[in-house]
């Protein structure tokens, strides 16, 4: 999973070819740092450089989930 999401492959694609929810990768993660940090790093290396990281276009409009993209959609909440 964690190879996918480096290539740049979206996680919710990754998630429904796992047939997890997003959710619970992401609750599985606020309950392991070790695991956390590798979800962060590899959606860090996955992310789309063209996007603005952190704005609601790039978490809404285009599916970045990466650390800043959801710092920036909590900030808005």
């Amino acid at each position: 999973m964690l190879r996918e999401l480096r290539k740049g492959r979206p996680l919710g694609q990754v998630c429904q070819t796992l047939r997890i929810f997003p959710a619970q990768l992401h609750a599985f993660a606020r309950i392991n740092p070790w695991f956390q940090a590798e979800l962060d790093e590899a959606l860090m290396e996955g992310r789309n450089p063209d996007l603005l990281h952190g704005s609601e276009s790039a978490y809404r409009m285009h599916g970045c989930r990466c650390p800043e993209c959801r710092r920036g959609r909590a900030a808005r909440r």
